[in-house]
């Protein structure tokens, strides 16, 4: 008898995408600015992108305290933004980084096999008691992948150094070197101009790429 394993559809993939998006909800251009600055905002942040269930999220965070929940959900954060830049940066993340997301991968949601009459259904065993850690985990599990498949050349922090948005490249020619042409990229354009212009004969830099 031939085992049928069926794979179960499950609502809170998370994409790279969706790590970039929290990264970049902490503005890094002339000092930090927070986006999510309360419990509240980064609740909502999680339930929209269908990383957790905003009763659940809302529940732990009553329980722990405005105050610990969110530090725990910006140590999460900060340790995504420096794995994601050291590996872009070709160096080892520190390892306070690397412990809280080992402790927070360790909260992802378990594959479960489920006996069915046809066979064996593919299913998720969830962590009840930390459903933000699980939330956490989820963001986290597609760069975690990218980094173990050496899927990573695409990954890229904006070359603006006021701003650091990190981004997937998806352009053809993969050398997309701005989080958005029609700013920082334009930024940079001007800034180029400007400085050839103040020195006669000075040599056109041929970096327009998106």
């Amino acid at each position: 008898m031939t085992t049928l394993i069926t794979p179960s559809h499950h609502d809170h993939e998370a994409t790279l995408d969706d790590a970039a998006e929290l990264i970049n909800t902490l503005e890094r251009a002339d000092g930090d600015v927070d986006e999510l600055p309360t419990s509240d905002k980064a609740i909502a942040f999680l339930t929209e992108h269908d990383l957790g269930h905003e009763a659940d999220l809302r529940r732990q965070a009553d329980h722990d305290g405005e105050a610990a929940w969110l530090a725990r959900f910006r140590g999460g954060r900060e340790a995504l933004c420096e794995l994601w830049d050291s590996t872009v940066e070709g160096r080892a993340p520190d390892e306070r980084s690397l412990a809280t997301l080992n402790e927070l991968l360790d909260r992802g949601p378990r594959v479960q096999l489920r006996r069915t009459l046809a066979g064996v259904h593919v299913a998720h065993r969830h962590p009840d008691d930390d459903p933000t850690g699980e939330a956490l985990a989820r963001v986290a599990t597609p760069l975690v992948d990218a980094i173990a498949t050496g899927a990573t050349d695409r990954l890229r922090i904006c070359a603006n150094h006021e701003c650091r948005w990190v981004f997937e490249d998806s352009s053809r020619a993969g050398r997309r070197r701005w989080c958005d042409m029609a700013t920082c990229g334009n930024q940079a354009k001007v800034r180029r101009f400007r400085a050839k212009r103040r020195v006669p004969g000075g040599a056109e830099d041929a970096d327009t790429t998106a």
